[in-house]
């Protein structure tokens, strides 16, 4: 299921209701906090769902765009943790911004940093996760590539930011120039190439 934070926007019970009639059947939610066209009205707080009714989880994907990290965990702390294998926390750039690190090197980040390490790292609640990815996302048309961070340098820094989830091995950190459209329909994009070469 994706959820998308998106103007004009849904009400919240409207989101929870979508959520709650297919829980038990999601093995997988995708919340997407990206912006869109700008209006004067607020999209919703998705920060405010439950998830809890979805009870066979196995994959959280949270793409964070320009949400601060701190708001991740407080989505992880929805999800019921028994089934939950894999959580992806996607940072996705549209251009390629060589102050990336030092944005994310603030004290807020570091905070959250810590809390979602030790969230994540408890293997008595996340008695099956296998992997918890930070990816860095930067779209196909970013230019100056030499701007992006490196694979080493995004490793390096969330390494030593998660040092419970390193040493239970299970911390991915891919550095990824593609298309977001792409990773959150492969499917239909698939469809279109497909359509294309016909």
């Amino acid at each position: 299921m994706l959820l998308v934070e998106c103007e004009p926007p849904l009400d919240l019970s409207t989101f929870q209701r979508l959520l709650d009639s297919a829980a038990v059947s999601l093995s997988s939610i995708t919340v997407l906090s990206m912006p869109l066209l700008s209006t004067a009205v607020s999209p919703p707080d998705l920060l405010t769902v439950d998830f809890s009714a979805a009870i066979n989880l196995e994959t959280l994907t949270l793409w964070l765009d320009r949400r601060p990290l701190g708001q991740a965990d407080m989505w992880l702390a929805h999800a019921p943790p028994s089934k939950l294998r894999e959580v992806k926390i996607i940072y996705f750039r549209d251009k390629a911004e060589d102050e990336l690190i030092d944005m994310l090197s603030d004290d807020d980040h570091t905070v959250a940093c810590a809390q979602v390490d030790q969230l994540l790292s408890s293997r008595l609640q996340y008695k099956v996760l296998n992997k918890v990815s930070f990816e860095l996302v930067i779209g196909l048309n970013a230019g100056h590539i030499e701007k992006i961070p490196s694979e080493h340098i995004w490793r390096e820094f969330f390494s030593s930011r998660l040092l419970k989830i390193r040493e239970r091995g299970i911390l991915q950190t891919p550095v990824i120039i593609g298309s977001a459209i792409h990773m959150l329909f492969p499917d239909l994009t698939t469809m279109v190439h497909d359509d294309d070469s016909s």
